[in-house]
């Protein structure tokens, strides 16, 4: 069986800054895809971009699909408003036959009877709205229907391509955690080694060799713990672009994000006015504006023609067969037992609560903005201070290597720092990928995140 399996390129320069080591052992993932290439179990890997994921997102994924046939759906909604004052045309048929018995009592159920002649029937009748004051309120309301449903298909972009995004980054994440785990295994099995064979002449006792080999399988835990992460994190991708488990892809490192944050004020400002949530919320104030005037409307009176032809058999004496009638309707509601007041004042109170969410949304919008702005700042200086935390990590396992080499040292110096190293270098490897979906969060919750790719979509 064949699993499926994303590995990550990670650039040269970072690879060395984060762990040296692992050019000459032979771990970084370049090592590892040819090791895979010949073996004669291994599967040709197909690259996937970052933008080509996009892409392909954009193509197939079932949330954007749903919002497709949302704005399908709403643009019905102006034409149904139109069939208000649409002609109507129906038909009427009837068949009716009789039977009369005629008999005195004395002759039981009767010696005679007469049967009357059987009637058959038949009307086709048009009738033409004239004047329906709520045609224009249903009609509006279908447009604004229309222009929210686009707002949230965009929306549904943002939010799927963000999500793969998020699955993307996750991968390169878990593939440098992982690389360090597998880093680590071969320094304490150094460790281990270098510790047998001091005791094996007898310069240190058990203590020494026991702590190395409990150390060294507490890294290969944490090694199956890191490698599972990482199948996850490919799994978690696959799904969002519908791919089949058991493919190999591999990942490769994306362009860094611009490392300048914007001004604050300026795009929470930006956020609060032209994020696609906060535009819902203009309209559906407008909506529930809309439905008030749809109440107002119903006050208004309505006009309409009819037209009918119709045939009777046997034809009657008043009405030659077939004849047709015509005539004006006029309705005007007067009093309906107040049921009209009542939309009329909930129609008000509806508008109140419309532009309350829309002041809600509008706090949620700036509020989310300054959260992904100070994230994303908080995440450059961690980032910052994690690089020199494993430049010094680095220094002090050698360090420590180099008196235990000469006996100044005690093993468990060398696990304490190599455990130091392990730590600092997992960190790095989070945080610089975190760093990177921080910047697209904050792009994501100013509401520009993708921008080109939902104005492609959104294109007729």
């Amino acid at each position: 069986m064949k699993f499926f399996r994303l590995t990550a390129a990670v650039p040269a320069a970072f690879a060395m800054a984060l762990f040296p080591a692992l050019a000459w052992a032979g771990l970084s993932d370049e090592a590892e895809a040819s090791s895979s290439a010949g073996s004669t179990n291994a599967v040709a890997s197909e690259s996937l971009t970052l933008e080509e994921a996009y892409d392909l997102t954009l193509r197939s994924d079932q949330s954007i699909r749903v919002a497709l046939e949302q704005i399908r759906i709403a643009n019905l909604q102006p034409w149904s408003a139109l069939t208000r004052i649409a002609p109507q045309v129906t038909a009427n048929g009837s068949y009716t036959t009789t039977n009369v018995r005629n008999g005195s009592a004395a002759a039981g159920f009767g010696s005679g009877a007469s049967a009357n002649p059987d009637l058959k029937r038949a009307d086709i009748t048009l009738n033409q709205p004239l004047l329906d004051l709520t045609v224009f309120p249903v009609y509006h309301q279908g447009l604004l229907a229309e222009r929210v449903a686009r707002l949230q298909r965009n929306l549904a972009i943002r939010n799927v391509l963000f999500g793969v995004a998020q699955a993307y980054y996750g991968i390169l994440k878990q593939q440098s955690i992982a690389s360090v785990d597998r880093e680590v295994v071969r320094l304490t099995g150094e460790q281990l080694d270098a510790a047998q064979a001091r005791f094996d002449v007898g310069e240190v006792t058990m203590t020494d060799v026991l702590a190395a080999r409990t150390t060294l399988e507490q890294a290969r835990a944490a090694l199956f713990r890191a490698e599972n992460d990482l199948q996850a994190a490919r799994d978690q991708l696959s799904s969002i672009l519908n791919m089949d488990f058991h493919r190999i892809i591999a990942v490769s490192e994306p362009p860094s994000e611009p490392q300048k944050l914007p001004d604050l004020d300026a795009v929470v400002l930006r956020a609060r006015e032209a994020r696609e949530d906060v535009q819902v919320g203009r309209l559906a104030v407008e909506q529930a504006k809309t439905t008030r005037s749809e109440v107002v409307a119903e006050y208004g009176p309505r006009l309409s023609a009819q037209l009918s032809e119709n045939w009777a058999d046997p034809a009657s004496v008043g009405n030659r067969n077939p004849y047709w009638q015509a005539g004006l309707a006029v309705q005007l509601p007067i009093f309906e037992g107040g049921q009209r007041e009542i939309d009329l004042i909930q129609a008000g109170y509806q508008i109140n609560i419309a532009k309350l969410n829309l002041e809600t949304t509008q706090k949620t919008a700036a509020l989310d903005v300054r959260n992904a702005w100070f994230m994303a700042k908080t995440a450059r200086a961690v980032l910052a201070t994690l690089r020199v935390a494993v430049e010094s990590a680095e220094k002090n396992y050698a360090n420590q290597r180099e008196r235990y080499r000469a006996g100044e040292a005690t093993s468990l110096d060398v696990l304490d720092a190599v455990r130091n190293l392990q730590a600092a270098r997992s960190d790095l490897a989070s945080q610089t990928y975190d760093y990177q979906v921080d910047l697209l969060n904050l792009e994501k919750a100013i509401g520009d995140f993708q921008d080109s790719r939902v104005a492609r979509v959104a294109r007729p």
